[in-house]
């Protein structure tokens, strides 16, 4: 206990002035939004808030690991809250708790989100290269560039934006693994990266299979393969209370993706490099940062060493797909244009490569004519003023668009101002068809209206209580009603209808069916059952982080 104590006293000791730093930085980052007063409303602000919503109230209602949404997203039983990861949404329902005014919450979980970004970014890489002064800019380069700023703030997509932060971790984890066999990092930023989104999951692992190519013939070592195999075991292990869930949806019911109507088209090259060089907030970027490191290191490319010149080769290949120069269309009528969806989804990784290059390569530049502390101080300073620049621009630039003073209803171009526009976000109808059952996107009207139909068509309306509940009044007898709530094979449901269970079934849309309905008003309880694979997948989620923390003393403690 002694050694644990003195190793965590030593790591904060030499690291105290940079954590004063990071966490200084990360408030400057947030002031602007602070002091806008409003939040850039996006369809992705709806989507993710009516999730976080839902988790908070089956949170309080004891399902701390919700399978369908009984609560927001028009109380539909939607698989939302199963097909996409959302273990990155429980840090935001825990900080709504104390946190009532949404213009200052989003702000502080930006600054909360650059904090955790900068401490993941600089510890993956000072444990790997041992050097604070590029571990201390790579992590200041990375989580300040524009491309972060749109996911984080303009476009509000939580996933991407997260996911983003343990990138870092999966590439030294990888690159630690390549030189001295380690598997334990590998595994937390892989399987914190499953757990936040799945697109980002399945980009990193692309890039990860193309550096393994590179370097195949150090996996002739058994041990490397011994400890890639911990890796991967460990993390489909802590990754199954997603993916076990996930599949039972897939498999038993044939699942709707969210609609893509866009073309697939790669970023114009001219406007990659104007985006980059003038640091505007866009999908279609790589930063300054990201541009000096590339420029730099080809000019360098001799004093590099053999990972970073093949980490140059494949942020340049990554860069020529995401441009036009790759012929898209051919892939447009394919399963990746449902998948990808937007080719620019794939500068996460030129972006994560390029600034550990420039922060790698910048010190070479300037050498022994330029004091090192000099080139990281003013290095920082420009790249700070670089965020906060992208920062006005975007603040700016919606500031006179129109508060929600009306419920949200697909619609973009707005802003949240105060408590009032947030509720009309919260509280609306709109619905949100991804992952619907196919053959229920033809009862969306139904769904959105809250109608329940019986007798060739005629509808009874259904009052949404929250959680599952619901209040209707019938004034004959029906002899079977179908309810606005999606019925998906593989779940297991306990239907009550006023306080006694009932049997269930569905129809040819995939909606729920209830039978002997009497005339009066009724309240209807629909609860979902954890199934017996479910339960099997929290059992191997235990028993992966329990191997995790076992790994974790062993390589850190091993005086204990």
């Amino acid at each position: 206990m002694n050694s644990i104590k003195e190793n965590v006293h030593n790591f904060f000791k030499r690291n105290f002035f940079i954590l004063l730093v990071f966490i200084f930085i990360s408030m400057v980052t947030g002031v602007l939004f602070l002091h806008s007063k409003f939040v850039i409303g996006t369809t992705d602000l709806y989507f993710h808030w009516q999730r976080i919503l839902d988790l908070k109230s089956a949170i309080s209602h004891g399902d701390f690991y919700p399978s369908l949404a009984l609560d927001k997203i028009n109380q539909t039983g939607s698989a939302v809250m199963s097909m996409y990861p959302k273990a990155n949404l429980y840090p935001i329902v825990l900080l709504s708790y104390f946190f009532n005014d949404f213009t200052k919450l989003i702000p502080i979980i930006f600054v909360l989100r650059n904090l955790l970004s900068f401490l993941i970014s600089y510890y993956s890489c000072y444990s790997y290269n041992k050097n604070r002064k590029v571990s201390f800019l790579f992590s200041i380069s990375y989580t300040l560039t524009p491309l972060l700023l749109f996911y984080g703030v303009q476009g509000y997509d939580i996933g991407v934006s997260s996911s983003m932060i343990f990138m870092p971790l999966i590439l030294f984890g990888f690159l630690g693994l390549l030189k001295n066999n380690d598997w334990i990092e590998l595994t937390i930023g892989m399987s914190c990266i499953i757990l936040c989104h799945i697109l980002n999951s399945v980009i990193i692992v692309c890039f990860l299979s193309v550096f393994m190519i590179f370097n195949v013939k150090k996996f002739m070592d058994k041990s490397k393969i011994k400890s890639l195999c911990k890796a991967v075991f460990n993390t489909v292990m802590i990754t199954s209370v997603f993916f076990i869930p996930f599949l039972i949806l897939n498999l038993n019911n044939k699942i709707s993706l969210p609609e893509n109507t866009w073309l697939l088209n790669g970023t114009d090259v001219q406007t990659l490099f104007f985006s980059s060089l003038n640091n505007i907030v866009s999908t279609a970027s790589v930063s300054v940062t990201g541009v000096l490191g590339l420029v730099v290191s080809i000019l360098l490319y001799k004093r590099l060493n053999l990972y970073s010149k093949q980490l140059l080769l494949i942020s340049i290949i990554f860069i020529l797909i995401c441009t036009n120069i790759f012929p898209w269309s051919i892939l447009e009528h394919t399963f990746i244009k449902d998948a990808l969806q937007f080719p620019t989804r794939l500068y996460v990784i030129p972006q994560l490569l390029l600034n550990l290059l420039f922060a790698e390569n910048i010190f070479k530049v300037f050498d022994k004519k330029v004091n090192s502390v000099i080139v990281l101080t003013v290095s920082i300073f420009i790249i700070l003023l670089m965020h906060l620049g992208s920062q006005k621009q975007m603040i700016n630039a919606n500031r006179y668009n129109d508060p929600l003073n009306k419920p949200f209803w697909w619609h973009n171009n707005f802003v949240i101002k105060s408590n009032s526009d947030f509720y009309n976000l919260a509280n609306s109808s709109a619905q949100i068809q991804d992952y619907y059952p196919r053959a229920t996107l033809n009862s969306s009207y139904v769904l959105n209206n809250h109608l329940a139909t019986y007798d060739n068509n005629k509808k009874i309306s259904f009052v949404l209580k929250g959680n599952g509940k619901y209040n209707f009044k019938s004034n004959i007898h029906v002899k079977r009603l179908t309810i606005p709530f999606i019925y998906y094979n593989g779940m297991t449901y306990n239907v009550r209808l006023d306080g006694k269970s009932i049997n269930y079934g569905h129809n040819n849309n995939s909606l729920m069916t209830i039978d002997n309905i009497t005339s009066g008003n009724h309240v209807l309880i629909i609860i979902v059952k954890k199934t017996g694979l479910e339960i099997f997948s929290y059992f191997l989620f235990l028993i992966g982080i329990l191997i995790l923390i076992t790994g974790i003393f062993k390589k850190y403690f091993k005086t204990i």
